[in-house]
């Protein structure tokens, strides 16, 4: 689509324009990103993009998808809910 990830510098573009991402947004769109078509649960997610190794219960990722599907306007819709599992860039 219209987003490009750039991983030399860690940025990312929508529309040839850069996005002001923090960097867990960009942790977060880049590993949906080498995974996208692939269902990724929220424990996966906790694990490999914030770290977390005590994998409690946390709104953490719900926020952080809202913040990064606002970024990403109509891109965002591409990031699919799969209630009670995960998430899923959708191509």
């Amino acid at each position: 689509g219209n987003l490009e990830i750039c991983l030399d510098n860690y940025k990312a573009f929508k529309d040839g324009h850069e996005l002001k991402l923090t960097p867990i947004e960009y942790k977060l769109i880049h590993f949906l990103h080498e995974n996208k078509s692939r269902v990724l649960k929220r424990e996966e997610l906790l694990r490999e993009v914030w770290g977390y190794r005590d994998l409690m219960q946390t709104r953490t990722i719900d926020t952080y998808m809202k913040r990064l599907r606002a970024k990403l306007g109509e891109e965002g819709k591409k990031i699919e809910t799969l209630r009670g599992i995960g998430y899923r860039l959708k191509t």
